[in-house]
């Protein structure tokens, strides 16, 4: 099968889709207007043009997506990210059509003007299979509100590889790899400083914290660009010796820096579902996330982990000491969203649905 993805060449996602796509034996394009390092030899990659004039740099992606989309002549294109790529890819006009949406993109951005929900509407009008990363009951009133077919949605996940990401027996010797004492409490945030993940309540609940328990130490992952603002919200908060910031990590480094962890912590307004928190699930950590619908398909409060109200710094930071002072309660936690991760998110059977489902709209289109 000869597949097109059209979606951000930098995004781990969108790598490791596309590394199960050509390990499958499939003829797999990307048609992107960014990349990273280490992405698969095997996947064709058509890399559009970047032009600094705003208007000639919209249509210079529109018509050499359709170039490229006319010289590979795929089975099938899927389309990642809604308002953006999967936009691009409705222009082109290419059957059958994919478009995975990825949480904010259906969420958030259609409704912020009405600009983005032009694009999401056209787009989502245009498509002939709508993935979400997501349950249908998480998105059911804002696809409703842009007079989506539901008949056209299908629910997937990339999943977790709990293989790769599963607890290290030794895994608190490996802090000092990150700068980081093994002898005390170690919460982590691995969102990024990203508006949408308001790291602002994470790093408020962090000085709450510390006023109780004076030893733990708090972990912030911020991307490129981001560091003088991660350091700007530590001054703030007079966290400085318990506030580490470090570099964004390789995917294959985070296995290794969860398990170094005794609490994972997701501040995020908004989400699908959401890799990391399933990747720490996988790592067998005690998680307190946002009470918002797409955490509560995989944290049960009081039974997994901790759910509280976004934006609310106070409550956050009690059930952060809550764990901390009770080490069984979070082996319990982590014990039991191991298990949710390997029965309903393991990356190898959700590959296998999101494949079957392209077989299943193409020859749905060919009929």
């Amino acid at each position: 099968m000869r597949i097109c993805l059209i979606g951000d060449g930098s995004s781990e996602h969108i790598m490791r889709l596309s590394s199960y796509l050509v390990d499958q034996g499939n003829d797999v394009h990307l048609i992107t207007w960014k990349t990273r390092p280490g992405f698969p030899s095997r996947v064709k990659l058509h890399i559009l043009t970047n032009h600094r004039i705003p208007l000639f740099r919209e249509l210079g992606w529109i018509l050499g997506a359709r170039r490229c989309v006319k010289s590979v002549k795929p089975n099938i294109i899927d389309a990642h990210y809604v308002t953006i790529y999967g936009f691009l890819a409705a222009l082109t006009n290419f059957h059958p059509l994919v478009v995975t949406g990825w949480g904010s993109d259906i969420l958030v951005q259609p409704y912020r003007n009405l600009l983005w929900r032009s694009f999401a509407r056209y787009t989502l009008h245009n498509a002939d299979r709508i993935n979400l990363l997501f349950t249908k009951q998480v998105a059911f009133k804002q696809m409703k509100l842009l007079g989506i077919d539901q008949s056209k949605i299908q629910e997937v996940l990339l999943g977790v590889d709990t293989r790769m990401f599963k607890r290290e027996p030794d895994g608190k010797r490996t802090a000092s790899f990150f700068g980081l004492d093994p002898e005390r409490p170690i919460i982590a945030n691995v969102r990024g400083l990203a508006p949408i993940y308001d790291v602002q309540t994470y790093f408020r609940a962090a000085a709450i914290v510390l006023k109780t328990c004076p030893d733990a130490q708090f972990v912030t992952l911020h991307r490129p660009g981001q560091r003088v603002e991660a350091e700007a919200l530590s001054d703030k908060h007079d966290l400085n010796g318990h506030m580490t910031l470090l570099d964004w990590l390789p995917h294959d480094q985070m296995p290794k820096f969860l398990s170094t962890a005794d609490i994972y912590v997701s501040t995020s307004l908004s989400d699908g579902a959401s890799n990391s928190l399933l990747e720490a699930m996988s790592c067998e950590k005690a998680s307190v996330v946002t009470d918002i619908p797409a955490n509560r398909q995989w944290i049960a409060d009081g039974d997994n982990g901790y759910l509280f109200p976004p934006g609310d710094a106070q409550s956050l930071a009690k059930k952060i000491i809550s764990l901390i002072n009770d080490p069984n309660r979070r082996l319990l936690f982590g014990r039991r969203s191991r298990d949710i991760a390997q029965s309903r998110a393991e990356c190898q059977g959700q590959m296998e649905q999101i494949v079957a489902g392209y077989c299943e709209v193409i020859r749905e289109y060919q009929h």
